[in-house]
């Protein structure tokens, strides 16, 4: 598997899903076409079906390129997920998309497509399996360490595992589905959504202490988990009886999760120099490492078409609604957009109003970052205190800032 390969399937865990279209698209698009192809992805983001109508036309002026085809078949299917077109649509978009792609990540997406949608499980088993047998053979990209790499490896073992059971779970094999939640709960035990699946498949076959213990699992990860409280308070009864209060055991339980959270976060404290930039947004402001000095300095860097990042700019909306009564703490967002002029219209639509300037490959790699999002804590001397890449399901990220910017700052922020 080419590392851009590895990258891919990365990206399909959500936890770095700037990772490859970065890579491979944001400073290597040598022609006009390409870079056609790459505004027709960003201003049609929250709007699939024209992305599928620019798309095919582009295509159609350009039927031998093969890039473009690879691009455009792999940006459709991911359309049509977003818009739950009709299985025999899908089909046609994966069997395309696969004809331009045949590594293990494509098998990978294929197979996440059909579990996502609910649709041909058979043929998603069969895709899952193949992309599970091929990540077992990636062999370690020179540029990572072993540990970096077994962390790598880890994840994407985890999630071929937890398609393959969602898959199972789809086509009424519950045994084949547990004994593969648990694999991947096993290389990705910190995923909540794992935890649930295991927790739902266990009360449908009348376990319902093992169901227990998983719902608590998640709740332990994720404590205001809609469906995880509620399968607690329907089981914890059911298992253990009416003398113990549910209300009392959930309350301890997640006071000792947020405990550990925390303590687990605040051990990743680093020692990194922020790198200095001088940026500029389209009306002109600018914005300077050295004009933070003396602060702290919050630094989300995002982009319009990164999935995971968009799924956490709401929070970051509120955290800048919160820094606003803290004087010494800012928040400043980096967009990695090739055409920053989407972003304006992006604000304005979702109504956020925090500051953003353009990034470009250069601060990309100064700031040593290895996908999108992420967010540094800047500490007042000019050191990156704090830096976590992704968007997960566990935790609460306004309140994990808070705890970074606490024991950064030396005092609580919200």
């Amino acid at each position: 598997m080419s590392r851009n390969t590895m990258y891919a399937l990365l990206a399909m865990l959500g936890i770095a899903a700037g990772t490859l279209v970065w890579r491979q698209w944001s400073y290597k698009r040598a022609t006009g076409t390409q870079q056609a192809l790459t505004r027709i992805l960003e201003q049609t983001d929250e709007n699939p079906g024209e992305r599928i109508r620019l798309l095919d036309s582009i295509m159609a002026a350009h039927p031998d390129d093969a890039t473009i085809r690879r691009v455009a078949v792999y940006q459709k299917l991911r359309a049509h997920v977003e818009l739950r077109s009709d299985s025999a649509t899908v089909v046609r978009a994966v069997s395309d998309f696969l004809s331009t792609d045949t590594s293990g990540a494509a098998f990978n997406f294929a197979s996440s497509v059909y579990a996502d949608l609910a649709i041909n499980a058979p043929e998603g088993l069969r895709y899952a399996h193949r992309a599970l047998a091929e990540v077992r053979e990636v062999k370690r990209p020179k540029d990572m360490t072993e540990a970096q790499w077994a962390q790598q490896r880890r994840m994407m073992v985890g999630e071929c595992h937890h398609i393959l059971g969602r898959l199972y779970a789809l086509s009424g094999q519950s045994r084949p589905a547990l004994a593969a939640l648990r694999a991947a709960a096993d290389s990705v035990p910190d995923s909540p959504v794992i935890l649930l699946r295991m927790a739902e498949i266990h009360e449908r076959m009348g376990q319902l202490d093992s169901a227990l213990e998983s719902y608590m699992q998640a709740l332990r990860l994720s404590h205001a988990d809609t469906s995880a409280l509620a399968g607690f308070a329907r089981l914890y009864p059911a298992v253990h009886g009416p003398a113990v209060d549910p209300a009392t055991v959930l309350d301890t339980l997640v006071a000792h999760a947020r405990a550990k959270r925390r303590a687990d976060l605040l051990a990743q404290r680093i020692s990194q120099p922020a790198a200095p930039f001088d940026l500029s947004t389209l009306a002109g402001r600018q914005y300077r490492l050295s004009d933070f000095r003396g602060k702290t300095l919050v630094l989300y860097f995002w982009a319009t078409w990164c999935g995971p990042c968009k799924r956490q700019l709401p929070a970051i909306q509120e955290a800048h609604i919160r820094l606003k009564a803290h004087k010494d703490i800012e928040l400043l967002t980096v967009s990695f957009d090739q055409h920053f002029e989407v972003v304006p219209p992006f604000l304005a639509r979702k109504r956020y109003d925090f500051p953003v300037v353009p990034g470009d490959e250069g601060l990309y790699k100064s700031y040593l970052l290895e996908g999108l999002p992420t967010c540094a804590v800047v500490d007042s001397t000019g050191t990156i205190r704090f830096k976590r890449l992704g968007n997960s399901d566990a935790g609460d990220f306004l309140e994990e800032l808070g705890w970074q910017l606490e024991a950064v700052t030396g005092k609580p922020v919200w």
